[in-house]
């Protein structure tokens, strides 16, 4: 339970320094990304920009991994995403609220041929994500999401990663 509390006040933290510390203060944070996210305004035209929504699989759900809380984790935690696209380059905010810490990550990858690939950040915790898109469905594998410098906190566990099925 204590990591999973750690992790909450991670990301509010660092949703409160995103949302505070923006070169751009008309740029809406991700958290009011996801607030705003509205699937039926996305353009046809562009394959990956705009919102998406769906679940996050954790690959450690609660009965195998946390049996102290068992609302972190699962199968079938409703996510969301949204992304901006120039050229081969994309960046975005990716959510799955209630899978112990996997919230309002920033994403800056790429899509090539159908495929997409980036990093995954929120303040201090890094991961990657890599997955293809096809139509209007987009899947992406997450890693394990591990806090940098790992000298910072030594015993902290990682977020589980998992798998993101994601639609328009």
């Amino acid at each position: 339970m204590w990591q999973r509390n750690l992790a909450l006040a991670a990301v509010s933290l660092s949703s409160l320094m995103m949302s505070s510390c923006s070169s751009n203060p008309a740029a809406p944070t991700l958290a009011e990304r996801f607030t705003s996210c509205d699937v039926t305004t996305n353009d046809p035209q562009q394959p990956i920009a705009g919102c998406w929504v769906g679940t996050f699989d954790s690959v450690e759900h609660p009965a195998d991994f946390n049996k102290e809380d068992p609302g972190c984790g699962g199968i079938g935690v409703p996510a969301a995403a949204t992304f901006e696209h120039n050229g081969s380059s994309v960046t975005g905010a990716i959510s799955a609220p209630n899978s112990c810490g996997f919230t309002h990550f920033a994403f800056e990858g790429t899509l090539q041929d159908g495929m997409v690939s980036g990093t995954l950040k929120m303040g201090q915790f890094r991961g990657t994500a890599a997955g293809s898109l096809s139509g209007g469905e987009l899947e992406l594998a997450v890693s394990e999401i591990v806090l940098e410098p790992a000298n910072l906190f030594p015993t902290f566990p990682p977020i589980h990663g998992g798998t993101l099925h994601l639609h328009r």
